[in-house]
């Protein structure tokens, strides 16, 4: 398939862009790209442009490659279609072009009669594969010989926790189950008890069947710094492409400890301190335990980027299917508060009491049921909406005279005893407020 102009991206100069304010060394704006990502240097593509004004001297193909032709062989030139008096040069060899440019730029870049401008160009999907690139952070695998907890705290690595033979027989175990769509981003299983993506908790007083014996083999084998005896597994299956958000594990809902087990291909996971917005990267490795406990399980956000690669040591390493298996120890109720309480928190009432409460929602639900602070509005809620209702609230009643005459024929049509509710109206129906209620 031959190329046309519209393969191409030139850089145009940052006075020329949107971005005018932005300092010298930003670059070019391009297809919704950042105006950090650069156009790189090392191109053999000129993109020339010309006036229409000048003497009346036709550009052509074989114009250009004689002008140029001098800085070196010319293997291409593709010509703007219609009145665009546009082309695309490529060199043989990408210091011709750099050369070429150079000396244009020196000489004023007048033939004919004609000016010419020129600028480095690069073909438009190269060079956003490049800045997809160059967006994903690089992974150093030296990180691999330091302490984790070094960068996250509490965080815990036991590499190589089961063999690769034990990993092909439990990704063979999973397989048999149903991957169910329970979260759009990946494919889920539970064993256990069922975790609930709405309420990011589980319902411990219904538990699922026994779980299988491939499941009580690994917690049986947990390490001694687990928080407890998990009792909660979920099994999660990322396709290239899929992730998971970045989210901290629910207080309330879970003990002190999270643990996955991570098989199949390896990928970068990305934690993220919530105050002042360090972010560490670590390579989840195939057949690795990974342990957040104390700041990494309870303040530290974690998630797995959605993509469909990851840069580890400056090299770009396509994805391919990752199967975590997630472990968790669930807190259940103890009554030692109060019963509401225990039912709010869905049957997890053991309250947290970690060090890090603004994360806490075991915490903010006790400061939140506690605070004899009164609830004011805003200036703005007070002036926008109290002060406007108070203003047309004798209008407004003056109005509300007799009920609508669809809902009194509905009402009327009702037996006698029947009960009515009016539900989330606005604008009432004065169902309550006229003689025709039964």
């Amino acid at each position: 398939m031959s190329l046309t102009i519209a393969d191409f991206l030139k850089a145009s100069s940052t006075e020329a862009s949107a971005h005018a304010g932005a300092p010298a060394d930003t670059g070019l704006t391009v297809s919704g790209l950042t105006h950090q990502q650069k156009l790189p240097s090392a191109t053999p593509y000129l993109s020339l442009t010309w006036s229409k004004k000048g003497k009346k001297f036709v550009v052509t193909e074989q114009t250009l490659v004689d002008i140029l032709s001098v800085y070196g062989p010319v293997k291409q030139v593709i010509m703007g279609t219609g009145s665009r008096k546009t082309a695309i040069v490529e060199f043989e060899r990408v210091k011709d072009a750099q050369v070429a440019k150079q000396a244009l730029d020196d000489s004023g870049a007048v033939f004919h009669g004609k000016k010419f401008h020129v600028e480095p160009a690069m073909l438009r999907k190269a060079f956003e594969d490049e800045c997809s690139f160059n967006r994903v952070p690089n992974y150093d695998s030296a990180r691999r010989q330091v302490d984790p907890a070094t960068f996250v705290p509490g965080l815990l690595v036991y590499n190589d926790f089961i063999t690769p033979e034990q990993e092909t027989l439990l990704l063979a175990e999973l397989d048999k189950a149903e991957w169910k769509n329970d979260v759009r981003a990946r494919q889920v299983q539970h064993f256990g008890y069922v975790f609930n993506y709405k309420t990011q908790k589980c319902d411990a007083s219904t538990p699922l069947e026994d779980m299988p014996p491939f499941c009580r083999s690994l917690i049986d084998t947990m390490p001694p710094t687990f928080d407890g005896i998990p009792d909660q597994i979920t099994a999660n299956e990322y396709l290239p492409g899929q992730g998971i958000s970045a989210h901290i594990d629910t207080h309330s809902a879970f003990t002190g400890s999270i643990g996955t087990l991570s098989l199949g291909h390896a990928s970068v996971m990305e934690f993220r301190h919530p105050e002042d917005g360090r972010c560490e990267t670590f390579l989840l490795e195939p057949r690795a335990l990974y342990i957040m406990t104390g700041a990494s399980r309870y303040q530290w956000t974690h998630c797995v980027h959605p993509r469909l690669f990851d840069v580890v040591d400056g090299a770009k390493v396509p994805r391919r299917r990752r199967v975590s298996i997630t472990f968790r120890k669930v807190r259940h109720c103890s009554f030692h508060g109060k019963l509401s309480h225990c039912l709010s928190m869905q049957l997890q009432a053991t309250p947290c009491t970690c060090a890090y409460p603004d994360q806490c929602d075991s915490q903010q639900y006790t400061e939140a049921t506690t605070s004899t602070e009164k609830m004011c509005p805003t200036e703005i809620e007070q002036r926008y909406v109290h002060d406007f209702y108070e203003t047309i609230a004798e209008h407004f009643s003056s109005t509300r005279h007799s009920p609508w005459p669809r809902v009194e024929a509905f009402v009327r049509g009702l037996p006698l005893g029947t009960l009515v509710a009016d539900i989330g109206r606005t604008l009432r129906t004065l169902i309550f407020h006229t003689p025709i209620w039964r």
